[in-house]
């Protein structure tokens, strides 16, 4: 590409001179005068500011050149604080997950039909995989292990006091008190002669009926 475009800068240098030197005998060559100094003025304005950027042309200490190198620090921060500003702002991330939703786009897949039974089966065979591999006293020791961290081991007694504390200091068991009385009431009503038989049975022997 370099070499092109010295080529091309030769070409526009060769026709500018041409056309100068027989503009005078020509004149309709001021316009392929004008075409090629512009050219030629294009192409050098280009390579000194491309060249510009990355080092110092022809190493003359011209100033305002070899900026990526002497201000790679500068562009770098100015850089990181534009993103910052403009991409990774509290409101600007805030609103892009807020319109993020990852259980609202699974329950959508899962509506389309099909989409759940394959969930299922993929699954099923991950875990039908998984226990053919696994040995029966490996299962059995992980099952046992589980149940004992998690049912056995923990201490139930204060969790289910302070649980019943609660629930009576909230008032919560009369209403329940009022279902099972009326649940009984009814069950009463429904089978009279099963009350009867409990409450001959508790009755002392030369009292019964």
């Amino acid at each position: 590409m370099q070499g092109l475009a010295l080529a091309l800068l030769g070409i526009m240098a060769i026709v500018f001179i041409v056309s100068f030197a027989l503009q005078t005998h020509y004149p309709w060559l001021g316009f392929v005068r004008a075409a090629s100094e512009g050219g030629m003025v294009g192409a050098l304005a280009d390579w000194f500011a491309v060249t510009a950027l990355f080092r110092r042309p022809m190493g003359l200490p011209i100033p305002h050149t070899d900026l990526i190198s002497s201000k790679k620090d500068e562009i770098g921060a100015g850089l990181g604080s534009f993103i910052e500003q403009n991409f990774l702002a509290d409101d600007v991330v805030h609103e892009k997950l807020a319109g993020i939703s990852g259980a609202r786009a699974a329950g959508k897949w899962l509506q389309q039909p099909g989409n759940a039974e394959h969930l299922t089966e993929i699954a099923s065979s991950i875990g039908l995989g998984a226990l053919t591999v696994l040995d029966d006293q490996d299962v059995q020791e992980l099952v046992e292990a589980l149940v004992r961290r998690h049912v056995v081991d923990p201490a139930w007694g204060p969790l289910l006091a302070r649980a019943l504390d609660s629930f009576v200091e909230g008032g919560h068991q009369e209403p329940l008190l009022d279902i099972a009385a009326s649940r009984l009431e009814d069950w009463l009503v429904a089978h009279p002669e099963a009350f009867e038989r409990m409450a001959s049975s508790r009755l002392p022997p030369g009292s019964r009926a």
